[in-house]
């Protein structure tokens, strides 16, 4: 018999002289193939039988993928389960990517196994603003073991770099891209003036050894005079850090010297007033650590107390002239005095310096204090998924401060998708808060800058996916006992479909079930079926515009089973669409179809009305040849007589009447 096997005992019977069979004491057993053996990193799915032909599913737990052929195992005549070539592999994939101190970058692989190595590919492309083709461009492997690696990147200054991140080993990923712009440092700036007529200055590190020509135009004007009366051109290259250089200015005028450097053509206007000869109070004057000042004193006034009026104007980014900041005394009596100003960042300063005892004798500087990023950007912090906060500098917070807002999108599951947005925003707040239109289920990198400061910092950011969009689908009400019904794809506006699932619910359900219910609810799982079960699941890359799927067909579709409907019974058909992407799951439901009192099939009817017609008609052949055989005996009746005997026996009538609907035929057979 199938499904059995000879435990013990004789399988052949002899038939013996008594005439009877002897010798037969055969003894069979059910075909038991035992528990299904276990695979690494999978969950079994599995409804407890060990017969023949009974299925066990495998699927690989979180963080890992099937690579094999088939993912199910079948107990076989031999009692034992069919072995399986597939196993569970780890699966890595890259998220989470940010940047920090301007060139290092931060990001999270999926988990795995702990201390697995993996292998990433780092290919990194930079471009300057004014240069088309590619300035810097490296390709190498970086292995870290920690599911959180850090990666610092050796980048030239004043550069766009695209940045491309992806797994080589255990398995290769989907790559991922960061943009990267590092900050051009200063041109030159700490322009000050010594020895009367000399000047030097500094040049930002990144061209320090790189030779530059810087012009000098020299216009001197006398006080009494409107005209200028002094007006010299001068080349001066370098390649020093700390340029010096000395003119011939004339003593009795005051000058406005303008430094243009050749390659940036970056021009920076300093205003000289020569010392008086007789008089050395202020020599050699110099700034350093950015915001101090130190000069130098005539040797035979050492020891004497002298008062220096400073009287400071600074000139903001948005503002055309200098304006009055502060003055203020200093007494002294040192050789070499210093003074540090207390200076806000990212402004320029002239500062005039006057000796008290000869107010001929005066110096004139100018600083510019650069802002760094952290200055201005500090405290940065994505909250609400899509929204911005950040701390401004406390200097900076009296005056209004204008950002520019470099918005890039991309999905990995959406190729043709980008999200590109730019704007500004102006703002006097210290801590500024901007919530951002963003899409759902999408990778940004978010660019913003400071145009005033030529600052600017890059922020990743990862929106959670939203539900997905209802289906389309029409409604129906069926009958039929195997409903045909047909299923539309859905497209990933709200992030990744990952699965389509057929629900059957009891009528009397619907208005209790939740979207978010029976997730695992096999036909097994529930006996009585009273609550509901999930018929079908389905992959979003095997579903199909117009994919058909008849209910109670009996087939496992994923590991749900789609088990017949019963008869007489009402249902409701629900469709579930589920999204999942980065540790989100979101899900949408629509009633798809309402099935309303299910009929027997077709074929027992047809079965039942053949047999009565039979009938019937076999009872009307016996009752007319009573009939005949009655008049024949008796005397003879006129034929209108045995016309209305025959209209008052019982007559049978049988009609067929057929309705159709969307799902199926029935034959609907009436008695009376």
């Amino acid at each position: 018999m199938h499904g059995y096997v000879m435990e013990n005992g004789n399988h052949t019977a002899v038939c013996s002289a008594t005439g009877q069979w002897e010798g037969a004491d055969l003894v069979c057993k059910e075909i038991d193939c035992g528990r299904p053996f276990w695979i690494p990193h999978t969950e079994m799915i599995w409804d407890k039988s060990t017969a023949l032909g009974s299925r066990v599913y495998y699927r690989c737990i979180e963080g890992y993928y099937f690579n094999g052929d088939r993912n199910f195992s079948e107990c076989t005549v031999s009692q034992k389960w069919e072995n399986i070539t597939g196993v569970c592999k780890v699966k890595t994939a890259i998220s989470n990517v940010s940047v920090f101190n301007q060139t290092c970058v931060r990001w999270e692989r999926s988990p795995g196994e702990g201390g697995l190595k993996v292998v990433y590919l780092f290919h990194i492309q930079g471009r300057r603003w004014h240069q088309k083709e590619i300035f810097h461009e490296r390709l190498f492997n970086f292995t870290a073991a920690e599911e959180a690696p850090e990666m610092c990147l050796d980048l030239p200054v004043g550069t766009n770099y695209t940045v491309n991140i992806a797994i080589v080993f255990p398995e290769p990923s989907v790559p991922v891209t960061v943009m990267i712009h590092t900050a051009e440092e200063d041109r030159f700036s700490n322009v000050s003036v010594f020895n009367g007529t000399c000047l030097k200055w500094k040049r930002h590190v990144g061209r320090a050894g790189v030779e530059e020509t810087y012009l000098f135009h020299i216009q001197g004007q006398q006080g009494y005079l409107e005209e200028f009366s002094h007006e010299v051109m001068i080349n001066f290259t370098t390649e020093e850090e700390n340029p010096e250089v000395c003119l011939p200015l004339h003593l009795d005028c005051n000058y406005t010297i303008s430094i243009t450097e050749g390659s940036t053509k970056f021009v920076l206007q300093i205003p000289i007033i020569p010392p008086a000869a007789e008089e050395e109070l202020l020599s050699n004057v110099s700034i350093f650590n950015g915001t101090c000042v130190k000069w130098q004193r005539k040797a035979s006034r050492a020891e004497v107390e002298e008062t220096y009026t400073f009287h400071v104007l600074r000139q903001r980014w948005f503002q055309k002239e200098f304006s009055h900041e502060m003055t203020f005394d200093f007494t002294t009596a040192e050789a070499n005095p210093e003074v540090c100003l207390e200076l806000n960042s990212g402004t320029n300063y002239i500062v005039n310096i006057t000796a008290a005892s000869s107010t001929e004798i005066s110096a004139l500087i100018t600083i510019a204090v650069q802002a760094e990023v952290k200055e201005v950007f500090s405290d940065m912090l994505i909250f609400n998924d899509t929204c911005l906060k950040w701390r401004r500098n406390i200097k900076r917070t009296d005056m209004e401060e204008r950002y520019l807002f470099h918005i890039r999108g991309q999905r990995w599951y959406q190729q043709e998708f980008f999200h590109e947005m730019t704007f500004n925003l102006t703002t006097y707040k210290l801590t500024p808060e901007i919530c951002l239109d963003l899409q759902p289920g999408t990778n940004y990198s978010v660019n913003i800058s400071i145009t005033a400061l030529d600052l600017s910092v890059l922020v990743s950011m990862t929106t959670e996916i939203t539900d997905p969009r209802f289906p389309e689908v029409k409604l129906v009400t069926l009958q039929s006992p195997a409903p045909l019904i047909r299923l539309w794809k859905v497209d990933d506006r709200n992030g990744p479909i990952s699965f389509y699932q057929v629900i059957v619910l009891p009528s009397d359900w619907q208005s209790q079930f939740a979207c978010n219910s029976l997730t695992a609810a096999t036909f097994f799982s529930n006996a009585t079926n009273a609550a509901g079960y999930v018929a079908a699941e389905f992959l979003a890359k095997d579903v199909a515009d117009n994919m058909s799927i008849t209910l109670g067909d009996r087939h496992y579709y994923g590991k749900f089973y789609n088990a017949p409907l019963k008869r007489g019974r009402d249902y409701c058909v629900v469709l579930r669409i589920i999204s999942e992407w980065n540790k989100v799951k979101r899900q949408s439901c629509v009633v798809w179809a309402q099935l309303k009192n299910i009929s027997p099939t077709l074929e027992p009817l047809i079965a039942v009305g053949l047999g009565s017609v039979a009938s019937v008609c076999f009872i009307l052949l016996l009752s007319f040849s009573a009939a005949r055989f009655f008049l024949y005996r008796t005397v003879p009746v006129p034929p209108t007589t045995m016309a209305i005997g025959m209209s008052s026996n019982e007559t049978v009538r049988l009609s067929s009447t057929q309705e159709t609907e969307r799902g199926g035929d029935h034959l609907i057979f009436h008695r009376d």
